[in-house]
């Protein structure tokens, strides 16, 4: 089974809410992509369990990526883990990270 958790970490940059991010024992690095309008951060690769951190726009239009929070600036993906339990405790002890949506598949 795997779970994808996206969580809003309340931040004033991106930079800052990587450091975040990064206390669950991850090290995201910097990528850029006109995609992702812009720098974004990650870890692992897909089809395994993998990490994005990034601004809330639609690559195409100057709406939000994730309509469903348009008021949530910063997201941070988790997909593809067997450790959401023990990510989510951790991320949510930090008082700036909020769960969005969690979804078995």
């Amino acid at each position: 089974m795997a779970i994808y958790d996206l969580y809003e970490i309340k931040s004033s940059s991106l930079e800052e809410a990587k450091t975040i991010a990064e206390r669950v024992g991850i090290t995201l690095e910097e990528r850029e992509s006109g995609y992702h309008r812009g720098p974004y951060f990650a870890c692992g690769e897909m089809g395994e369990e993998n990490f994005e951190l990034k601004i809330n726009v639609d690559p195409y239009e100057d709406l939000p990526n994730e309509e469903e929070f348009p008021n949530s600036k910063i997201l941070f993906y988790v997909n593809n883990t067997t450790r959401s339990d023990e990510l989510r405790e951790a991320l949510l002890s930090f008082g700036t990270v909020v769960l969005l949506r969690h979804e078995d598949i």
